[in-house]
């Protein structure tokens, strides 16, 4: 009985140096894939035997090739990832519209409108001057096709963020049915467990792309399944997978849906990834478009009713200088007013004095240093505009930054734990090399024993 115990033994030991050695093969292949997780044999002692008043050994169990990971840190790196995508997104999107705004660029909003308001001063010098009044005209058309640039830049950066948020959906709804599908596979732990490591590899890298584009979070349950969540909702549990919805609309923030039932949950402020940080952009975005909106409107009505007060170079009251409409927006349309366009002599400069009266002028000039816009003087009301989109900016490069350094710091942690060392796996291959020859060789002087013995029958 010993010597076929030896066999018993030998050949324990054979199989635990092969599956260590396909274990370590696996983990060299795998070196470069940032989505590996090291693999490694799980072995215990076997069972021994009675024999007269001895245990005989039975060599090694082979338990499992496990999967090295540590689910806190693999939680953390997942929910890091949707915070590094959504500030870093939230920037580029920022950055992408932060020339509109440059103040060193001398065709800048506030450049544009001191030039206009430089040219009324200029006027003053002799009002009744055609060549200064068509000066001021042309001025004036070019602050206000600068206004209409920016703001056409800034509407268009709104629509391509609607637009690319929106087409993240498919795959989104594709990457929840494909975790519910693998969770199913995991709990029946198909084809042994390098296949179910295999399987979660392939799983939780699914997940954290998924974090990238929508900001989830995920607890790895004790069954080897995963459930993901998003702003507190599940939206894959166990083998069911729920359906997001991503609705835009017209000049309008568009909104994600979790389906709940029949019926939907939104959870918009819940999502953060990439998706997320493109609707933060694009809320600040919008905000500037508005607050563009506010100076058009607040400066043109004030203009034309203080040039409304004074008569032209033929004697008859001063109308509109510009003009927007509500649709498609202030910023988006304001203009000169077609009536003055190409006609000076209808700049009412003249408070009633005669032709070269420039009483009303110097009203219109006085504009410049009045609290006409939102309370706030015009010039000084688009310089803070123009400072507040630079510190967004230069917040969320901050933030990005910051983001980055922990992922970073994350992904190397994960990689020390539970990545692949390639000077650690030489010598774990030497070292179940040595093992199978050693084994090999008691199978031969055993089986070499046991023929001496059978010779002696």
């Amino acid at each position: 009985m010993p010597l076929l115990s030896s066999l018993i033994a030998a050949q324990s030991g054979l199989r635990a140096a092969t599956a260590g050695l396909s274990a370590t093969s696996h983990n060299v292949a795998n070196a470069s894939n940032r989505d590996f997780t090291r693999r490694r044999v799980v072995q215990s002692n076997a069972d021994p035997v009675p024999y007269a008043n001895l245990w005989i050994g039975r060599g090694v169990r082979t338990e499992a090739i496990a999967r090295i990971t540590d689910t806190i840190l693999g939680s953390r790196r997942i929910a890091q990832q949707g915070r590094t995508s959504e500030s870093s997104e939230q920037y580029k999107a920022l950055s992408a519209i932060e020339g509109l705004f440059e103040e060193a660029d001398t065709s800048g909003i506030r450049e544009q409108f001191d030039k206009f308001m430089n040219t009324l001063v200029l006027a003053s010098s002799d009002p009744s001057d055609v060549g200064l009044r068509y000066g001021a005209l042309s001025a004036g058309e070019a602050f206000t096709r600068t206004v209409r640039q920016t703001a056409t830049g800034l509407q268009e950066q709104l629509d391509a963020l609607s637009e690319t948020v929106e087409g993240y959906e498919e795959g989104i709804n594709a990457q929840l049915e494909e975790i519910a599908v693998l969770n199913a596979k995991l709990q029946g732990v198909v084809g042994g467990e390098m296949a179910a490591g295999d399987l979660a590899d392939r799983r939780d890298a699914i997940i954290k792309d998924l974090s990238q584009k929508l900001g989830t979070t995920v607890h790895f349950n004790r069954d080897d399944t995963a459930t993901v969540f998003l702003g507190g909702h599940a939206i894959v549990s166990g083998t069911v997978a729920r359906k997001v919805d991503i609705v835009t609309y017209p000049n309008a923030q568009p909104d994600v849906f979790v389906s709940a039932g029949s019926g939907q949950l939104n959870v918009s402020s819940a999502v953060g990834g990439e998706v997320g940080g493109r609707l933060a952009a694009r809320t600040q975005i919008a905000g500037y478009l508005d607050s563009l909106d506010t100076f058009v409107t607040d400066f043109t009505n004030a203009f034309n009713t203080q040039h409304a007060a004074g008569q032209d170079l033929n004697g008859n009251a001063g109308g509109n200088v510009f003009a927007f409409a509500n649709s498609p927006g202030p910023a988006l349309s304001f203009s000169l007013d077609p009536g003055i366009v190409g006609n000076p002599s209808q700049l009412a400069f003249s408070d009633g004095g005669g032709i070269g009266d420039g009483d009303n002028l110097a009203l219109l000039v006085g504009l410049e240093s009045s609290n006409i816009v939102n309370g706030t003087q015009p010039g000084l009301y688009l310089s803070r505009l123009t400072a507040q989109v630079g510190r967004d900016v230069a917040s969320t490069f901050d933030a990005a930054s910051q983001q980055e350094a922990i992922m970073a710091d994350l992904d190397e942690l994960n990689s020390q734990l539970n990545g692949v060392d390639l000077d650690e796996e030489a010598s774990n291959l030497v070292q179940y090399q040595a093992s199978y020859q050693a084994a090999a060789r008691v199978i031969s002087v055993t089986n070499g024993l046991l023929g001496d013995l059978m010779s002696l029958v």
